[in-house]
């Protein structure tokens, strides 16, 4: 059985009416969209469908419409399909997609995170301090001579090692103007990036401290999903460490080929970009080719995706369903309570309740009811409290719960 990625675009992957698609056919994209609108105070399906692509561009724009639309693309491909991938990973602003993702980050909480990300970064683009350059048709190590030969050291940097032969390049603007000469002289093909600021690398030292300070006041969850981050390009799980990941991420270059060759030392067969276009896709294919890779933003990707993949019987069984999931929950914790009375009454009686529940909308071939899921979510709360399980470690519990089955909206109430 293929081993998923669900991997997340940054800039670039903006154009106008970006996610539509999805906002008409799927309410809990609807939903996202609206979320993002109310924390943000900008109408994001406005932004994203009927905007200009000039103001799509602008930095602070970019990051909350990519990201409302990579996020309420991932959420159409878990109530489609449910399957939890091995990894997710995010091309640089698009690893905040991947922490919302992999349950760590509450996408509200990611929404303002994005927009204090946006400021710091206007910040910076008002200074002039710098831009960004991609350059093709060439490789690290060239990339890397030509700052030696250069002496740019201190004003020019690496900032992404996005494929075999894309280099993203950040630096001051008179670093950048000497490297693009010297990287067409080199035959190697650029696009500045007009509207940039000089991310990944250390001129943009002077809000990494703002920036993690401000992330201190967020709640960090377990993650359901490992993240491959962009600064180790190795799977991280610590949810405690995701302020100092996030803010150094400003600083250090996205190690996006490392993040591919791990997927592939994990064994990762699939990659399915969440984004509204092929952008990191074609990225994979150049450092992997034995990945198969999919845009799920694309009609016809997705189409390939369910007629190679999901006929297969074993993905279907990975599917989470919402009482078989509240009764792994119930049997995964731990037993704090050494009253046997208590035990019987309140953990096996309640957990034979949702078995039940279960069997009788198994039985009757009907879809599962609100009020059934409340139903569960009281029997297993009632077990939870039984065992005296933290409040806490409860907490993440339900989050998980209803992230991995996408009941957070139906079930805001639950939701931490």
């Amino acid at each position: 059985m293929d081993k998923i990625a669900l991997v997340f675009p940054g800039q670039g992957a903006q154009y106008v009416g970006m996610g539509e698609s999805f906002y008409n056919n799927y309410l809990v994209c609807r939903q996202t969209y609206e979320e993002a609108s109310d924390i943000s105070g900008m109408d994001v399906a406005q932004l994203c469908f009927k905007s200009s692509l000039s103001a799509l561009s602008k930095m602070e724009n970019m990051q909350l419409a990519v990201t409302t639309t990579c996020v309420a693309i991932a959420r159409a491909y878990f109530y489609e399909y449910g399957m939890t991938p091995q990894f997710c990973a995010g091309h640089s602003v698009g690893e905040i997609s991947a922490f919302i993702t992999s349950g760590a980050i509450r996408f509200s909480d990611g929404i303002k995170i994005l927009m204090k990300r946006g400021e710091l970064l206007k910040e910076i683009y008002d200074q002039h301090m710098g831009t960004m350059l991609i350059a093709e048709e060439i490789d690290y190590k060239s990339v890397e001579q030509l700052i030696d030969d250069t002496k740019l050291h201190k004003e020019v940097f690496i900032s992404c090692e996005s494929s075999n032969n894309q280099i993203l390049i950040s630096g001051t603007n008179e670093g950048i103007e000497i490297m693009q000469e010297k990287l067409l002289d080199s035959d190697a093909r650029i696009t500045p990036l007009i509207t940039s600021t000089p991310m990944h690398c250390p001129l943009m030292g002077s809000i990494e401290k703002q920036f993690y300070d401000y992330l201190l006041g967020f709640e960090y969850f377990p993650f359901r999903i490992p993240v491959i981050t962009n600064i180790q390009g190795r799977p991280f799980s610590d949810p405690q460490l995701i302020p100092q990941i996030m803010s150094k991420h400003l600083t250090n270059p996205v190690r996006w080929k490392d993040i591919v060759e791990c997927m592939k030392q994990y064994g990762v067969s699939v990659s399915l970009e969440m984004g509204p276009k092929n952008l990191i896709t074609n990225l994979i294919e150049n450092i992997a080719p034995e990945i198969t890779s999919y845009c799920f933003g694309k009609k016809m990707d997705r189409k390939y995706f369910h007629e190679n993949f999901l006929a297969d019987e074993n993905y279907k069984k990975d599917i989470p369903e919402f009482m078989s999931r509240c009764l792994g929950i119930a049997v995964a914790t731990r037993n704090n309570n050494t009253s046997s009375e208590e035990y019987q009454k309140g953990v096996v009686d309640n957990y034979n309740n949702i078995k039940k529940l279960h069997k009788d909308i198994t039985d009757s071939h009907r879809k599962i009811l609100k009020t059934d899921m409340e139903m569960a979510l009281q029997y297993l709360e009632n077990i939870l409290n039984t065992k005296k399980v933290p409040e806490k470690e409860q907490k993440n519990w339900i989050k998980q719960l209803l992230d991995e089955t996408s009941n957070y909206y139906l079930l805001e109430e639950y939701y931490a």
